[in-house]
């Protein structure tokens, strides 16, 4: 399973609410969590939609950054070489 961004939490400090550009792999098997390194990474996101295309592709589509700002992005995550692809 691929985990990606989401909220981390409101920072009191700067009034905003961080988010992540993070992605994981969870595997189920093992009960291990890494962090998979990757290029070009899109701006951190929370309240986003992404699903699996085919098994190559993950599509992250839109979301709200840490900013407040509706984005209207959609990104492809390649699965096999970690980079990603902003449309």
């Amino acid at each position: 399973m691929f985990i990606y961004g989401g909220e981390l939490g409101f920072n009191d400090a700067i009034k905003l609410r961080e988010v992540s550009n993070s992605l994981y792999c969870w595997d189920k098997k093992t009960l291990n969590l890494q962090q998979i390194k990757t290029y070009n990474s899109p701006e951190g996101r929370r309240n986003f939609a992404s699903a699996l295309v085919g098994n190559k592709f993950m599509a992250i589509y839109g979301g709200i950054n840490e900013n407040g700002t509706y984005l209207n992005d959609i990104c492809f995550l390649n699965l096999g070489n970690q980079s990603i692809q902003i449309k």
